[in-house]
């Protein structure tokens, strides 16, 4: 043990260790919460608490500086769960811990999984355990931990959520050394400080802005100023109507929103006009998993949807009818742990799945109404299956998993299927997708080392890597899909942004100006529309976004965002006719999205609304709404 060595150095109050792929959120959370609780409203934290993502700046030697980090802090907080039992950089962290500092400034935060103590971290408990490896023989007694197993959806990740609050003060208390109702009682009496402070803040400010509105009313032209009151009230009564009506009635909707947009054409009415119309966007919610869905597919007429879930199963639904999916037969069961990835073969007889329980398996779907799995499952990963994809001609299948290595499977004769060769190796932490371009001759996978690869496996039996990996993203690469030219390779991660590749030369690919921003979390998912004009992003920001890549070389979001699921997507996935979206979520639904012309939208949305609702408002409703106000045609006119 080393820690007189670091005994002098300071600068955290504590170092949060935890996987980002399952905890990311929940971290954030933690940090917020323990910077804030019992905070002064004169300082800017409680405590100094580091957490990889806000820490760490651009740095070449990522390890060196968790290990400043690690030196510089009291405590060490692990986010406990069989993920983060697997990960090599909690465990590396452990190790640097226990060698340098003493294992009772460890405090467990328990999120998923069993603590399993000595005899009981077994080989049959591995699949819950949630101790990492390093931590086994560490404590001469069960140590001091906080359950946070309870906390299944970002929507709980709050910090008005009492449960969460509660499980913040036993860390916090831990952590700063003092009795757990003291720490309460002082977080009490600063927060009735500040909002005092506050109150005072607010009333002042509330008088200065009384005398400026005085002021600017005294100096604007009397008439003017009436006549724009009344039609900001006119509009603010149509925006009160549409979104009561919203739900039930969105043709009415749609043409309130277009005649507000007329008499105030201010920023919230532009994005009241918006949600309406992605309101509009969405027709169909479906409900049958009990956990989060983690995968969508279409077989390629269009008519059939494949779906993923936490919940150990996939299920099938007709789709054929837009307005009336429906389920197909029972769930498709044989996993023993979450499926994360699925696929469709080209001829849409077979279905393939990835799973949690180090299995891929293939299904049968040539007669929908009787679906059954093809023979034993395909073994050989070594971890968690993330990602799976089939080649164009169907004869090869390629797997990704968290032992770091992508396999190939012969399924020619799809009854005998086997792997082909030795696994491909080359990347350095879990990868996380796959997907081949559509000329079947190169395989892009991307994972937790940030880095994207390109695979040359024109002959299959032969396969290598294409020159150096695709670099720039800044944390783990989550998504990766090609164009149907083939030419443009998009990525998303945990960085928060997409990015564009060439690779008109495979042998010499590169990056496509800037990133893609405008989510503010991770992005989980991409995928290009058929015709290659559209791209799709998914984030755990809760929304999808869409950007026109027409011209690739100046990308173009598509706003508004598709907003409605309450929980991360997690994929996306559009329809072979392109007006269809199928989006996937924590939420533990799937949700289908009608796609609107986007041209429509470079005018705000006017002609966009006034085409689903065909027409504008009618004469009665606008003289109910706008008495006194001349008829105006509001899809005629220029807003």
């Amino acid at each position: 043990m080393n820690e007189s060595r670091w005994s002098q150095i300071s600068g955290y109050d504590a170092f949060i260790s935890y996987s980002h792929t399952l905890d990311g959120a929940l971290a954030r959370a933690l940090q917020i919460g323990l910077e804030r609780f019992a905070k002064p409203w004169y300082r800017p934290r409680a405590l100094r608490v580091f957490r990889d993502t806000t820490n760490l700046a651009a740095n070449p030697d990522l390890w060196s500086s968790i290990e400043n980090a690690l030196a510089s802090s009291t405590w060490l907080v692990l986010m406990a769960s069989p993920q983060a039992a697997e990960s090599k950089w909690v465990n590396r962290e452990l190790v640097w811990w226990l060698q340098n500092k003493s294992p009772q400034r460890v405090l467990v935060v328990l999120t998923e999984g069993e603590l399993a103590w000595g005899k009981d971290a077994t080989d049959g408990h591995r699949m819950t355990a949630a101790l990492p490896p390093a931590l086994q023989d560490a404590f001469i007694k069960e140590p001091r931990w906080v359950d946070l197993r309870w906390l299944h959806n970002l929507d709980q990740v709050d910090q008005s959520n009492p449960r969460l609050r509660e499980c913040v003060a036993d860390v916090a208390a831990a952590v700063r050394e003092v009795p757990k109702d003291t720490l309460v009682g002082e977080h009490i009496r600063q927060h009735r400080r500040t909002m005092r402070l506050l109150r005072g803040g607010v009333t002042v400010l509330t008088v200065l802005l009384i005398a400026a509105i005085v002021a600017t009313v005294i100096a604007v032209d009397q008439r003017n100023q009436a006549v724009a009151a009344q039609h900001i009230a006119i509009a603010r009564g149509m925006m009160t109507e549409a979104d009561r009506v919203r739900d039930h009635d969105p043709r009415g909707a749609l043409q309130l929103g277009v005649a507000a947009k007329y008499f105030d054409g201010s920023p919230p009415v532009q994005a009241d006009l918006q949600l309406t119309l992605t309101s509009a966007l969405h027709f169909r919610t479906l409900r049958r998993h009990s956990g989060a869905v983690y995968g969508v597919a279409f077989v390629r007429d269009g008519r059939t949807l494949a779906t993923a879930s936490a919940d150990h199963t996939v299920r099938l639904w007709d789709v054929s009818d837009r307005d009336r999916p429906r389920p197909l037969g029972p769930s498709l069961t044989g996993h023993t742990s979450w499926v994360y990835g699925l696929a469709f073969a080209p001829d849409g007889r077979t279905l393939a799945t990835a799973s949690a329980d180090r299995t891929v398996r293939l299904w049968d779907v040539s007669d929908l109404a009787r679906p059954h799995q093809l023979g034993m499952p395909l073994t050989g990963h070594t971890g968690s299956v993330y990602g799976v994809a089939f080649a164009p001609d169907g004869r090869t299948l390629a797997t990704v998993g968290f032992d770091q290595t992508v396999r190939l499977w012969d399924l020619s004769d799809r009854d005998r299927p086997h792997q082909l060769g030795m696994p491909l190796t080359g990347h350095t932490n879990t990868v996380l997708s796959v997907a081949f371009a559509p000329d079947g001759r190169t395989l892009a996978t991307a994972g937790d080392d940030q880095t994207v690869r390109l695979w040359d496996v024109s002959d299959r039996d032969r396969p290598h890597q294409l020159g150096m990996p695709l670099t720039g993203h800044t944390g783990s690469v989550y998504g990766v899909a090609f164009a149907p030219d083939g030419r443009t390779l998009a990525t998303a991660g945990f960085d928060q942004t997409v990015r564009l590749w060439d690779l008109s030369d495979r042998d010499r690919p590169h990056q496509l100006g800037m990133p893609l921003t405008g989510h503010t979390n991770t992005v989980r998912a991409v995928a290009f529309a058929p015709d290659g004009r559209t791209l799709a992003t998914a984030s755990f920001d809760q929304t999808v976004r869409l950007w026109d890549v027409s011209n690739r070389d100046r990308p173009q979001p598509l706003d508004p965002p598709l907003t409605g699921h309450t929980n991360a997507v997690r994929a996306v996935a559009f329809a072979p006719d392109g007006r269809t979206l199928a989006t996937a979520s924590s939420d533990r639904t799937v949700r289908l999205w009608k796609l609107p012309h986007f041209e429509e939208f470079l005018d705000g949305g006017v002609r966009e609304a006034c085409l689903r609702a065909g027409g504008p408002l009618d004469k009665a409703t606008w003289k109910l709404y706008a008495p006194g106000v001349s008829y105006q045609d509001t899809c005629a006119v220029e807003h």
